[in-house]
C-alpha cells in the first residue's frame, strides 16, 4: 500500500474566519498505481503541462470535476484533516503544545530506566520548541496519519487484503534538505500516533484473516508489556504494531518525482478551495471529493474538522452542508459481503 501526503495552506494564525488549511493522504493499492499514473498523465496532457507538475490553478472547474470522476474508477481513497486557522490563536496553540508535552511525560515516574525517561524529556522539549505554525501543521498531519490507518486497514482488509502486506509512506518535502519540521515529524510521529490509538483503537474485524499483515502484528513474545504495566492497556497477540507500520518505510520526497504526491496535492488543494468557497459550484466539488473518501466509523463525516482551541462555532451553514455532501457521497465502510454474512445470506 502506498500512502502519499501533502498539505495546502500555511497553517499560520489568521485574523479573519474561513481561513482553511488542509492536509490530505491519497492511499493507492499497488494494483492501482499504473491507473493513477495514466489518469494524471491524461490530465497533464489536456492542460499542456506534460513536462512538469500540475497545480490546482492550472485547472478549471470542469477539468477538476472530470479528474475526480476518473479517480473514482480506482480503489484508491482520499483522507483529509482541515483546520480554520482563525481558531488557532498563538496563545491557544502554545497551551495545546504544553498540554501535549505534559502528556508525553505523564508516566515518567513509572519508567524503570533513566535512558527511557531522558528520551521522553527530549521528546517533550522538541514538541514545545516548535513554532506555533509548524506545530499546527505537524499535529494535523499526525491526526491525518492516524485517521488514514484507522480507516485504511479495515476498509482494504475487506476488499484487497493483499494490499496490506507492506506500507510505503511518502510525504511531500518543501526543500531539498530536511527541515526541522520533517525531522520532528519523523521522530515524534510514531509515539504520538501510538498515544492517539489508545483512546480510539483501530477496528479489527474478527471474521477476517489478517495474516497478510503478520509483519505488523504483535505476537505473544513481542507485545509490549509496559503498556499494560504503565497504562493498563493490554494489546495482546494480534494487535497492530503502529510504530513499525509507520517506521518501516517512510520518506520525504520531491513532489516532482512522485505521481502520488502530485495527485494528493491536487485533491487537498481542491478541498481547501472548496471549503473557502472559491469554486463556482462548491457543492458539486464536495460531491466529487466525497466519492473518493471512505465513511468514518459510526457513519461520521469522512472529513476531520479540527481546532486546537476546542472551538468550532465558526463552521457556518455552507461548510456544514459541504461536509454533509461529502459524508453522503463517501464509500461505505462495510463491504456488502460482510452485510450478507451478517444476515445469513
Amino acid at each position: 500500500m502506498n500512502i502519499y501526503i501533502d498539505e495546502s495552506g500555511s497553517f499560520a494564525y489568521a485574523s479573519e474566519p474561513n481561513a482553511w488549511c488542509a492536509v490530505g493522504s491519497y492511499v493507492i493499492p499497488e494494483s492501482d498505481e499504473e491507473g493513477a499514473v495514466e489518469i494524471l498523465t491524461r490530465l497533464k496532457k489536456s492542460v499542456g503541462t506534460e513536462g512538469g507538475e500540475i497545480k490546482i490553478h492550472n485547472l478549471d472547474e470542469d477539468q477538476f470535476t472530470a479528474f475526480l470522476s476518473e479517480l473514482k474508477t480506482l480503489e484508491a481513497a482520499f483522507h483529509a484533516v482541515t483546520t480554520d486557522s482563525s481558531l488557532n490563536s498563538p496563545d491557544k496553540v502554545k497551551a495545546h503544545q504544553q498540554k501535549q508535552g505534559l502528556l508525553i511525560v505523564e508516566h515518567l515516574d513509572k519508567m524503570k530506566y533513566e535512558e527511557g525517561r531522558q528520551a521522553l524529556r527530549s521528546l517533550r522539549e522538541k514538541v514545545e520548541s516548535l513554532s506555533e505554525q509548524l506545530y499546527v501543521q505537524l499535529y494535523c498531519q499526525l491526526i491525518l496519519m492516524f485517521k488514514t490507518v484507522q480507516t485504511m486497514i479495515p476498509y482494504y482488509i475487506q476488499r484487497i487484503p493483499e494490499s496490506l502486506s507492506r506500507f510505503c509512506w511518502r510525504v511531500d518535502q518543501k526543500n531539498i534538505t530536511r527541515t526541522r519540521f520533517e525531522e520532528a515529524f519523523e521522530i515524534l510521529g510514531p509515539p504520538i500516533f501510538q498515544t492517539l490509538s489508545f483512546s480510539d483503537p483501530i477496528m479489527m474485524i474478527k471474521e477476517l484473516d489478517y495474516s497478510v499483515m503478520q509483519e505488523f502484528l504483535y505476537t505473544k513474545d513481542t507485545a509490549p508489556k509496559y503498556l499494560k504495566e504503565t497504562y493498563g492497556i493490554d494489546i495482546g497477540e494480534g494487535g497492530i504494531n503502529i510504530q513499525k507500520l509507520i517506521r518501516a518505510d517512510i520518506d520525504f520526497v520531491d513532489s516532482a518525482t512522485s505521481t502520488g504526491i502530485q495527485i494528493a496535492d491536487l485533491l487537498v488543494s481542491g478541498l481547501r478551495k472548496c471549503l473557502r468557497l472559491q469554486w463556482h459550484e462548491n457543492e458539486k466539488i464536495a460531491y466529487g471529493i466525497g466519492r473518493l473518501m471512505v465513511q468514518a466509523k459510526q457513519r461520521r463525516a469522512p472529513l476531520e474538522l479540527m481546532s486546537l482551541s476546542g472551538r468550532s462555532s465558526s463552521v457556518g451553514k455552507k461548510i456544514t452542508l459541504l461536509v454533509k455532501i461529502m459524508r453522503g457521497a463517501a464509500r461505505p465502510f462495510v463491504h456488502h459481503s460482510l452485510i450478507s454474512k451478517a444476515h445469513g445470506k
